[in-house]
């Protein structure tokens, strides 16, 4: 048998044109470029909405399904309001501190909103 050849680096994985070189040290957050995912404690929030849902049908309870729902619009609602209060924002990426791998990287940050 042959030695199977090695993984492809992930660069190589990739079509040209799905990767996008970035253009420069400054990076202007929009909607091509800012993804809003929810963390582990928002799955959890999202469960809890779905069995408060699902408890609401199988007891025949009004109060339960009140909660589901307005648990699982303020999660939306949420998402969509951290996307528009981040939408617009410069990063930028400073010179490091000092001459040794471990000093940090300024990052700058700036709101082109008014």
């Amino acid at each position: 048998m042959s030695p199977r050849p090695a993984a492809a680096a992930p660069r190589e994985r990739f079509p040209d044109r799905l990767i996008r070189p970035r253009g420069g040290p400054e990076l202007l957050l929009g909607l091509r470029n800012l993804y809003i995912l929810p963390t582990r404690f928002g799955w959890l929030w999202l469960l809890s909405c779905l069995v408060l849902y699902l408890l609401g049908i199988n007891g025949g309870s009004n109060g339960p399904l009140l909660l589901g729902f307005l648990g699982t619009g303020l999660f939306l609602i949420s998402l969509h309001l951290t996307q528009f209060n981040l939408q617009g924002l410069r990063l930028r990426c400073g010179e490091p501190a000092g001459a040794s791998p471990a000093s940090p990287w300024p990052t700058h940050c700036s709101s082109t909103a008014e």
